[in-house]
Parts: C-alpha cells; structure tokens; sequence
C-alpha cells in the first residue's frame, strides 16, 4: 500500500482526496485509477488500493473503467467485455458457458476480464434481470463498464432472453 502511495504521489496522483478513501475493500484489488472520463471526471487525478484479494489480484490487468498503477512506473489497461460496445467481440475468446446457472455466469465473466458485481452490489441477487448480464458500455455513460451480475429469479427461457 505504501508502493501505491509514493506511485501516485510520482504520478501527481492524490490519494488522500477529501470524502474520498485511498485504500478500502473495492471492486479492485491493489493500486489503480480511474480512466479521466469515468463519471464524468469525479474520480480524475486520484489513485486507489484496493485491500482485498492476494498478491494475484493485485497485479493482474485491468479493463475500463480502471488502470493498474504499475509500482515503479507503468500503467496496463486492457479490452474488456464491457468495452465491446457494438464493436466485433475478439475472436479468441471460448464458446460460452451455460450462463442460466451462477457458476457458468461466474466462469465466463471472470474468463472475460468482468468483475463479479461492482459498485457496491454483490454478484447474484434478485434483480430485474434474469440469469447473467452486464451493461452495453454506453449505458450510464459508462459507469458500469467491465462488470457482470446474475439475477436470481425467472425460468430459464427468461435467463436466456
């Protein structure tokens, strides 16, 4: 945490914003920022630590709407699902899951780079969707970009719509 401190104090990074805490049990595991557009700019200039996780999550790539701050320069952001936005999707990833199920949802979501929930909602609940989903990436402008979630009601003709 101390590595991420001095990383954005190099950057001209804040990590001490006022109302705003540096490290925390976010939907991102060690030192990131948030891309300049994202919520029209609220988090720009501001680094985070995200408490959670192991020394794996803490280093791996990220997608939109986060950068990883690299300890000792760099940064590393790459295409996500959220992303996609109408754009081809990549054609190196797998055939998909049975996204009806928790688990499947899960597994293809973690496979394409999504993080299980976010924004301060768990992954599965009793949502208005039915079965796994996430957001186009114009929606909210953005806001939710590179997260997935499974509601837990419906059949499963409604799971698959």
């Amino acid at each position: 945490m101390e590595g991420c401190k001095a990383e954005a104090i190099e950057r001209g990074l804040s990590w001490n914003a006022e109302g705003q805490e540096f490290a925390g049990f976010w939907e991102v595991d060690g030192c990131f920022r948030y891309e300049s557009s994202y919520s029209n700019g609220a988090y720009n200039g501001q680094a985070y630590f995200g408490t959670g996780g192991t020394d794996e999550t803490k280093t791996q790539d990220l997608c939109s709407p986060h950068i990883r701050l690299l300890i000792n320069g760099g940064e590393e952001q790459v295409p996500c699902a959220g992303e996609w936005g109408g754009d081809s999707k990549p054609v190196d990833f797998p055939a998909m899951r049975d996204l009806t199920t928790q688990e499947g949802c899960a597994a293809e979501a973690l496979e394409r780079g999504l993080t299980l929930g976010g924004d301060g909602q768990p992954f599965e609940g009793a949502w208005e969707a039915h079965g796994c989903f996430m957001y186009d990436s114009t929606y909210y402008d953005g806001y939710y970009n590179g997260m997935a979630w499974f509601g837990t009601g419906g059949t499963t003709e409604e799971k698959l719509w």
